[in-house]
């Protein structure tokens, strides 16, 4: 998919825009919103969602919208060219069975178990507990696969945000990571190594 991009603005996760299926959702969950332009495909609808948005700039990189409250959305485009054969689960399993490094300095431990908030609400969000021994605080993280594609999402302490990184190769050694989006916190985390 050449016309897929990734927001930063995080209201219910890290949004995906993909024109060639025209929808719009969170990387946190499969469901998606159509999508339609007016003529001059200057504005854009989402469907379940009031008002239009208007696209400002667009380039080969980056799309800028504002919806009616004039609130910009910054989507950068997605670069879908490193696929792997592992789905969610096989890339799940690998980080739970190999994992005993640091994580970008921090002490912490990958669980199995969905993230407290989500339990606690009970929503459906395939978001798994990370706890970070080091500032005592849990977080979250989650695999995404798009078009063949793998993304590790990690969320190390409850009032940061998102980094999301797109998985460029497992290997023996651990699974080589490559940020996403500018904002990432951690842009300098480039493996989640393993034990091997």
């Amino acid at each position: 998919m050449e016309q897929e991009y990734t927001s930063n603005n995080n209201f219910t996760g890290k949004l995906i825009l993909d024109f060639d299926a025209l929808a719009m959702g969170a990387m946190n969950t499969d469901a998606k919103s159509a999508i339609s332009f007016n003529k001059k495909q200057t504005k854009l609808k989402v469907k379940g969602i009031k008002g239009k948005f208007k696209i400002k700039q667009q380039n080969g990189e980056k799309l800028t919208m504002s919806n009616s409250k004039n609130k910009s959305f910054i989507f950068e485009k997605m670069e879908l060219s490193h696929k792997i054969q592992m789905g969610t689960k096989e890339l799940r399993d690998f980080v739970l069975a190999q994992q005993c490094d640091l994580i970008n300095g921090i002490k912490a431990q990958f669980t199995k178990e969905q993230f407290f908030l989500d339990k606690k609400d009970k929503r459906s969000k395939k978001r798994y507990q990370f706890i970070n021994f080091s500032t005592r605080d849990n977080g979250y993280w989650y695999f995404k696969i798009i078009d063949g594609n793998a993304f590790f999402v990690l969320n190390t302490a409850q009032k940061e945000p998102e980094n999301v990184f797109q998985v460029k190769a497992v290997k023996v050694n651990g699974i080589q990571l490559q940020p996403l989006l500018k904002t990432n916190s951690k842009k300098d985390f480039k493996w989640l190594k393993t034990c091997l």
